[in-house]
This record gives structure tokens, sequence and C-alpha cells, in this order.
């Protein structure tokens, strides 16, 4: 089968996204089990595995825009966005059909992009429902206009009635799907993201003291929460520390941004900042050693469809601590391979962040089930082949509905 992905950016390593990692081992199993996979990422450039390929259609960078599309962008700057963006994408996905003859092509929900691409292919086109706006406005844009929002759902719902078929990482935001817009025609399917074995966690080669949080410093990935629960289990535990691996987004409220610095020193007590290190995005490699170094990996978003971090932790063997939102409870179940938080609850987080430091053995038990379940669950070869059985039953009903 020939399959094009549209991801943000490429190549994985070189870009600390979710959704570029997750399709990134998709695709490499794709290939080793003998289908062609092509990328169109979020700047117009294509690849066909790791090989930058053309397709007669440059990158884009908003330079070209005319003075029609800027006056548009002026007089309503996400409508403007969604007519430039989806209708360059589309270009170059046309290009990309005629080029490598792809069969289906697979895109996010985002933008609404879809709506245009699908129009304009005469293949299949999947989305991917990994963060739809309904769900996360008010966590990553809490600033934008209503009339704004409201926009962009009507796209990515019209995108999601018009497409071929439908997948998602977990049944919580499919469902979420289905009860927001109705019950699509096309075919739709639980798939989650895959994962291949990884360095392995061990208690005798971490550090005991030490707390890792993968992710963005905003509202969405909660981090602000785990500053304030390690500021209360520092206050009785001199020796732990807290490593920060994610970029600086800032928390965003009424028009306001605080920065990760400023948010310390707003919220924490000094003898507590100092034993938070931010070291910033940083590549998968490293990410994979410091799952080793620490003690306890902690996800604390306050929604979160299937999020990457968690996976990547289990994969590890890591003890894992995570909220009990989104599609994170049919990642965690807790107490069998990591422990389940409330969302927002700080009192909780510490909670379940002490229990696991004064109890080694239950964090080996943990990490250790979470190890077995990732590789029962989210097998990359076995993620592969209902990715390929979904995209048949795709093309095969295509037209039909």
């Amino acid at each position: 089968m020939r399959i094009g992905y549209f991801i943000p950016g490429w190549p994985p390593g070189a870009h600390p996204n979710g959704i570029v990692s997750a399709l990134g081992r998709l695709g490499e199993q794709l290939i080793l089990n003998g289908h062609k996979v092509f990328y169109v990422t979020g700047d117009g450039r294509t690849f066909s595995s790791d090989q930058e390929i053309s397709v007669g259609q440059q990158a884009w960078d908003g330079t070209s825009t005319s003075l029609l599309e800027k006056l548009h962008f002026k007089l309503n700057s996400e409508g403007a966005f969604f007519r430039w963006g989806s209708n360059r994408l589309a270009d170059v996905v046309e290009k990309l059909v005629q080029v490598s003859n792809l069969e289906i092509f697979q895109m996010e929900e985002t933008f609404g992009f879809g709506l245009t691409v699908l129009r304009r292919l005469q293949i299949p086109v999947i989305i991917q429902v990994n963060g739809p706006w309904f769900l996360h406005a008010s966590l990553q844009a809490p600033q934008s206009s209503k009339r704004e929002r409201l926009r962009r759902i009507k796209r990515e719902g019209q995108a999601i009635h018009n497409a071929a078929g439908i997948t998602a990482p977990s049944q919580d935001v499919l469902e979420r799907i289905e009860t927001f817009y109705g019950r699509p025609k096309c075919p739709t399917e639980v798939i989650p993201y895959a994962i291949t074995p990884s360095v392995r966690w061990t208690l005798d080669s971490c550090d005991h003291n030490l707390i890792l949080f993968v992710g963005r410093f905003d509202r969405h990935k909660g981090a602000d929460i785990l500053i304030r629960a390690f500021a209360k289990v520092a206050e009785n535990r001199k020796a732990i520390k807290l490593l920060f691996v994610g970029p600086d987004y800032g928390l965003r409220s009424d028009g306001d941004v605080t920065s990760f610095w400023e948010y310390l020193a707003e919220q924490i007590p000094l003898a507590a900042r100092e034993r938070i290190e931010y070291l910033g995005p940083l590549p998968q490699s490293k990410i994979e050693r410091l799952r080793t170094q620490a003690y306890v990996t902690i996800i604390c978003s306050r929604y979160d469809n299937f999020p990457n971090t968690v996976i990547e932790s289990m994969a590890a063997g890591s003890p894992t601590i995570a909220t009990n939102t989104g599609g994170i409870p049919e990642m965690i179940l807790n107490g069998r391979n990591g422990l389940l938080v409330t969302a927002e609850d700080v009192d909780e987080l510490a909670a379940a962040i002490t229990k696991m430091l004064d109890d080694p053995t239950l964090a080996c038990k943990l990490g250790g089930q979470a190890a077995r379940d990732c590789r029962e669950w989210f097998d990359a070869t076995k993620v592969a082949e209902r990715t390929v059985a979904f995209y048949s039953r795709a093309i095969k009903s295509y037209g039909v509905h």
C-alpha cells in the first residue's frame, strides 16, 4: 500500500512533537512490512522515509502571499490562515499523489485543513482525531474569540463528516467526537499510537530522589500543577529534585502570559525552586536516558487524548503517575501499571508522589507491569497491521457512504 501522512515536522528526532513521534514509529513499521510511506510536513516539504523528495512545489513560509491575501489576513486572520494554509497543503498533496500514486492519505483534524484536501483529492482521506478544537480551545488558546473558535470547530466537524475514515488513538476522544458532531457515516476505529521497546528503568540504576516531567509548560499539560505539588513534597524531603523537559509556552490567562521562570518566582518558595532544573526541549534519545535516571515520571495534563509521554514512560518501565483524564485511563490502570490522580488536584498529586517515593517495591511492580502492558497493547507490529486493515476498509467503502 502507498500511504501519505500530513505531519507537523520531520524528522522525529528534530521535532519534539507527539504526532511526529507517533507517525514516525508507525511509518518505520509500515516500511518494514513492505508498504511505501510519504510525509508532507507543516511547511510544505515532502519526504519518502528519511529522504526529502521533490513534487514540483516549493516549501512555503508566508513570504509569497499576495497583496489580496495580506488584506484578507488583516481583515480576518483566522479565516485567511485557513484558506492560505489549506490550499497550499492541498497543492502539495495533489502533486504528491501524481508523483507517488498514493492510495490513501491521512491527516489531523487541525484547523479543518482536511476539508479542503479531501475535496481536491480523488483518493480516500483519513482524519485522525488528535486535538479537536471543541475540547482544546479553552486550554490552548483561551484568548481566542468565540467567533474564531466556532469557525474552526465547524470546519473540523465538516472535515470529519466528509472523511473516508476516522481514526482516534483513544476511545474517549472518539466517543466525544460522536457526541459533539454526531456519528460519522464513514468507517471509524480506535488505533493507539505505536511504540517500540526502549532502554529499561531499574531501581538500582535510578536516582531515588529524581522526578521527571516531559511536556510543555502551559495550561494544557498541567505543569503548573506538578510544580505546586513538588513544592509540597519538597517541604519534608530536602533531597528530591524535579527535572523539567519541554518548551516554555507560558500560562495564558486574560491576555497575560506567565513564563516558566515567572511562575516559579511567584508561586514556589526559594528552597523548592532551587531543586527544579529546566532543561528545555531535548531530543528523544536524551529523554529516553532521563527516564532511566529518574525514579518516577509525572504526566499531569488537564485533558489529553493519548499522550506519547505515557506510552514512552510505560515502554521504559518507568514508574508513572498520571491524571485520570481523556484517554489516559485507557493506558494507565490505577494500581496495576501506574497511579492515577484527579486532574488539577495538587494535594492528590503530592500524595501520590509521596506514596511512590516511600514504596520502592510498588514502584518496581508498577513499572514492570507497565512495560509488559505496553508490549502487549501498543506493539508497533500489531498497530501497523491494524492500521493497514482499517485503510483497506476505508478504501473499499470510499465513495459508498
